[in-house]
């Protein structure tokens, strides 16, 4: 676990399966607010909440996205993004 003054780092996520939230309001299928180098390979985002995301990258560097795919079944224009990628971001690939 980290804090603002010592972020987690080298996180990946290789093969997973992020779906189904059943919710409302501001639930992201993966948040990584904050995180410092970080993989996601070979991911599913399937489903998320109507006003969430389904990557949260706030404050993230030195990642990496590889081979994903995400998908809402609800309209894109009341979602707020399929992967949010404000506040702080640097170097993501």
């Amino acid at each position: 676990m980290g804090t603002y003054a010592t972020p987690a780092h080298h996180i990946k996520f290789e093969n997973c399966t992020f779906r189904n939230i059943d919710a409302t309001g501001n639930n992201d299928l993966l948040k990584l607010s904050g995180l410092d180098s970080f993989e996601i390979r070979h991911c599913v985002f399937l489903n998320g909440a109507d006003g969430g995301s389904g990557m949260d990258m706030v404050g993230c560097h030195d990642g990496l996205i590889k081979n994903c795919f995400l998908k809402t079944w609800v309209p894109i224009v009341s979602r707020q993004k399929e992967v949010r990628e404000i506040y702080g971001l640097k170097q993501i690939f």
